[in-house]
């Protein structure tokens, strides 16, 4: 029985490799039955031009999403020095990191929960027009992101 760990066992490429070319195949595969379709029927494939050329909404976009994109990489470079460092010490130190990584997760889970659910609840106020609501909404977010950030768990 072959192990499957071992890559050879995966094909010419390797697992990766094979699973990354069937993606990419079944894309082209379900781009290209879009396409068939749309040409049989009345629904006509084209690429809205207008939409392409709003630059203030490419501008608005870059500059709300360039600086979340940028501590997004940030972190994955110090999450990969992280592992990096705790990988040469000891196994002590080795088995504190992960318990210590699955409570960061837990904590994580619930502030982005938290997040989330108050996004929701804010915008659904500012979708009904009801700014204090909202402003309400956003301080008691507030107090909950300062109790859960400086509270131990």
């Amino acid at each position: 029985m072959k192990e499957a760990s071992n890559p050879k066992n995966f094909g010419i490429t390797g697992f990766f490799g094979t699973v990354a070319f069937s993606t990419v195949l079944a894309r082209i595969v379900e781009f290209a039955c879009c396409i068939i379709h749309s040409i049989k029927s009345n629904i006509k494939f084209r690429l809205p031009l207008h939409d392409m050329v709003q630059r203030n909404l490419i501008k608005d976009f870059l500059r709300y999403t360039l600086p979340v994109q940028g501590n997004y990489i940030v972190w994955g470079c110090a999450l990969t020095v992280t592992s990096a460092i705790i990988g040469h010490v000891n196994a002590d130190m080795v088995a504190a990191n992960s318990v210590a990584s699955v409570v960061k997760n837990l904590v994580i889970v619930l502030c982005g929960g938290i997040a989330s659910g108050g996004s929701v609840l804010v915008g659904k106020y500012l979708g009904n027009g009801e700014i204090e609501m909202a402003k309400r909404a956003g301080k008691i977010l507030n107090v909950y992101a300062i109790l859960c950030g400086i509270s131990p768990l």
